[in-house]
């Protein structure tokens, strides 16, 4: 039969249990997040130029860089960055939706090009004009983000439980002790 006691000591071990899963879902989304702000795995070059390089399918973006300074200046308003697939087919490029900006030792980026790449292969990411300005090309990291949160909620909501499965516990436990 379910006692007080036997009841009030579940909510404890229970709480226990909750404070663990939440700490280490909070420490998982978190490095999560963070290894994905500062995915440095980025291949570099300047404009005017062109960049060959096998890419896998999925989402890619470039950055624009400058280092020894942590501020991107402006991207150069003659800057246009082509990405031609196997075969010379263009594919689409458009800027980000809002901004994405990171800061890794000396060099500060920010993102200025998002590209989806439909099939692995060889591809030409064609920079012209902005004499000198230095490019970057990575994973976007965004689905990274978007798991990051849901750990960091998951364990939010398993902190919130604490509280209140201790408080049940310890009163049920007191309460039976008289």
């Amino acid at each position: 039969m379910f006692t007080r006691a036997r009841v009030g000591w579940f909510c404890l071990v229970l709480t226990l249990i909750c404070a663990l899963l939440g700490a280490g879902l909070f420490v998982a989304g978190g490095g999560a997040a963070i290894k994905g702000a500062l995915d440095t795995r980025r291949t570099r070059w300047t404009s005017p130029s062109t960049l060959s390089m096998d890419l896998d399918a999925g989402k890619w973006d470039v950055a624009q860089e400058v280092v020894g300074v942590g501020v991107v200046p402006p991207l150069p308003p003659d800057l246009v960055l082509q990405v031609r697939g196997p075969g010379g087919a263009d594919v689409p490029v458009r800027p980000p939706w809002g901004s994405s900006n990171y800061n890794v030792g000396s060099v500060a980026g920010e993102v200025r090009f998002v590209f989806v790449v439909p099939q692995d292969g060889r591809y030409d990411l064609v920079a012209s004009g902005g004499s000198g300005t230095r490019l970057a090309v990575g994973r976007t990291p965004l689905p990274m983000f978007g798991g990051s949160i849901l750990l960091i909620g998951l364990s939010i909501a398993l902190f919130s439980a604490v509280p209140t499965l201790g408080i049940i516990g310890l009163v049920l436990v007191l309460v039976s002790k008289r």
